[in-house]
Parts: C-alpha cells; sequence; structure tokens
C-alpha cells in the first residue's frame, strides 16, 4: 500500500510539473506588442515613461534607443535649454574653479558682510531716527528687543541665546 501512494504521489507531482512548466514557457515565448515593449523597455531602462517618451522611442525604434541610452554622447542637447544655460557661469567652469569661487572660505566674507549690514539695520540706528517709537535705542523698547532678536536670528543663534 505504501508503495502505491508513493507511486501516485510521484506522478501527480510529474503532471504537475509538466502542466505549469508548459505554461511558464508558453508566456515567455509571446512576443509583446510593439506598444507593450516600448512601456516595458521605458519601465525597465528609464524611471517609467513621461508624456512624448513613448513616441520618441515608437519613432527611434527600440533598438537604436537603447543604444542612446548606453551612448549618452551621441545625443544632441536641446537647443531650449542651451539658451537657457548660456548666461549662467556655472555650467561652463571647471570643479576647481568651482570650489575655489563658491567654497566656504570663500562665501564666509560675504556673509559676515550680510549679517554686519543685517544687524546695522535692525539693530543699531542712525541718530536721525533716534526720535522715533521703536527706534531701538534702549532695552525697554519693543524695537530694541525685536532689532536684537533679528541680529541674533542672522547669525544663526536663535531667538533665546545671545
Amino acid at each position: 500500500m505504501k508503495r502505491l501512494g508513493c507511486l501516485l504521489g510521484a506522478a501527480a507531482l510529474l503532471v504537475i510539473t509538466v502542466a505549469f512548466a508548459g505554461n511558464a514557457t508558453g508566456r515567455f515565448d509571446r512576443k509583446l506588442s510593439v506598444d507593450k515593449q516600448v512601456v516595458h523597455v521605458l519601465n525597465r531602462l528609464s524611471f517609467g515613461p513621461r508624456p512624448g517618451d513613448t513616441e520618441q522611442v515608437r519613432r527611434l525604434g527600440l533598438k537604436k534607443w537603447i543604444d542612446l541610452q548606453l551612448h549618452p554622447d551621441r545625443i544632441r542637447e536641446n537647443p531650449v535649454l542651451e539658451a537657457k544655460l548660456k548666461p549662467l557661469e556655472t555650467p561652463k567652469l571647471a570643479m576647481w574653479q568651482i570650489q575655489e569661487k563658491y567654497s566656504p572660505a570663500t562665501r564666509a566674507p560675504m556673509i559676515s558682510s550680510a549679517v554686519q549690514q543685517i544687524d546695522e539695520l535692525f539693530g543699531r540706528r542712525s541718530p536721525d531716527t533716534a526720535g522715533f517709537v521703536g527706534s531701538g535705542e534702549s532695552a525697554d523698547d519693543p524695537g530694541y528687543r525685536l532689532a536684537a532678536g533679528a541680529g541674533r536670528a542672522a547669525r544663526g543663534l536663535g531667538a533665546g541665546s545671545g
């Protein structure tokens, strides 16, 4: 009896395996339509189809589009984008020039100057504005507290420190 059960189990396993194996290979043997191929390629090789991408891939053809994605130096630049980037300085600079021009050590004097201008604007009023309400002349004056807080905020100290 045990032998018959094992034999029936093996036969059932064989039948199921053949049935599912035939379906699995059949799914992968079927060709996708051109539209489904384009969408599949865009999903797999990019971040999904954007408006206009499917038409571009159809126009170029799948093989040529894939080849261009693998060799981006062959893709022409967008003339509209080039015109927008032309007045900007940084795209033309080498990395060392960007580092030299925009490094934190270079920006420190600019930031210091900006903080000083903010302090002068909010913290230290000129003598001709001394008579106005809220001029910031004494610690009891609300204008003084506002100006001091603005100066601290500009220096990154926050309202509670100082």
